[in-house]
């Protein structure tokens, strides 16, 4: 009787390591934070060219056999309001794309990974990799890890310019996570189907015995958020308020630190030059993560109207589940 193949307990289990130059090849001649620079100067061009955008469609644009055109004639307020919804929404969802896709490639990269593209692929659990994130939130970045992934090393005396570069980037690491992390609901809102509402939003809160008042407006995104309490969780609706501004320049300071992070992994695991790194700046940091004018209120939740459960239905539940038991 012919014996049955034995069962390999994992994927990893006896895979050639000798295939591993080869996968290294062919991951870094792709171009990850070329392909977010890209998606981040359509949106800049959108933002701010949307009327040479309107004229280049009003006399259609194609693309193979397809066509796009529009017809300005019939513009409204509501239009200009929808395309600042979309700026801004937009924004958002890819600040945390491409912050996710950044995190991910420097868990990959950080402790010096033979083969980071298999690192990337094995990272399929999203419980996993959240938990690594809350943990780069909360806890002091390891220097070494960051000079490997976005410096190139460490010196072997490194100077006050060298250490408060590898010191920022840090912070930035943390920010980042901290924001893929606090805005996670409103990035799956609009990623499943799109179920947020973008507009321009209100807020006016008045102190009755002071008679003082807190306020803000500006643009922003509500969406339905299941958050915890005493009683259990519950629904509530969440409005988010957003600066785009912010945002893009948030979403710049990432691509840089992602090309950063390829330049230096092409050079490890490829022997490719490179001549220099993107280091972002205390500065650019502090600008991208500072209170937005008119943003001093930048969340708000309200939960959803509920039945209040009857003190019989209370009782009888318990009764039953005493019962059971």
């Amino acid at each position: 009787m012919a014996k049955s193949p034995m069962r390999r307990p994992s994927a990893e289990e006896n895979l050639a390591v000798e295939q591993y130059p080869r996968l290294n090849e062919r991951f870094y001649a792709s171009d990850p934070p070329g392909y977010f620079q890209e998606r981040l100067n359509l949106l800049m061009l959108s933002a701010g060219k949307k009327a040479d955008l309107d004229a280049l469609l009003v006399d259609g644009v194609h693309f193979g056999s397809l066509r796009a055109h529009i017809d300005v004639s019939a513009a409204t307020e509501f239009d200009e309001q929808a395309h600042q919804a979309f700026v801004s929404a937009e924004a958002e969802v890819l600040l945390h794309h491409a912050s996710e896709a950044l995190l991910r490639l420097y868990f990959a990269h950080a402790d010096n990974a033979p083969c980071p593209w298999l690192e990337c692929a094995k990272l399929t659990s999203f419980a996993q990799f959240k938990e690594q994130v809350v943990q780069l939130r909360d806890s002091r970045t390891s220097q070494e890890q960051v000079a490997r992934v976005f410096l190139g090393g460490t010196p072997a005396v490194p100077d006050e310019q060298w250490t408060r570069s590898a010191a920022t980037v840090g912070r930035f690491l943390r920010v980042v996570a901290g924001r893929v992390l606090g805005d996670a609901h409103l990035y799956n809102a609009a990623k499943h189907g799109f179920a947020v509402l973008a507009r321009p939003v209100g807020l006016s809160v008045t102190n009755d015995v002071t008679g003082s008042t807190i306020s803000g407006s500006g643009q922003g995104v509500s969406f339905l958020e299941k958050q915890g309490g005493d009683g259990g969780p519950m629904w509530h609706t969440t409005t988010r308020w957003l600066s785009a501004e912010q945002t893009l320049l948030l979403v710049s300071l990432v691509i840089a630190q992602m090309r950063s992070l390829w330049d230096v992994a092409r050079h490890r695991y490829l022997g490719a030059a490179i001549e220099g790194v993107h280091v972002v700046s205390a500065e650019a940091l502090d600008a991208a993560v500072a209170p937005v004018p008119g943003h001093i209120i930048t969340r708000m939740s309200a939960s959803l109207d509920y039945y209040s459960v009857p003190e019989s239905k209370q009782n009888s539940s318990s009764a039953s589940q005493l019962t059971g038991a």
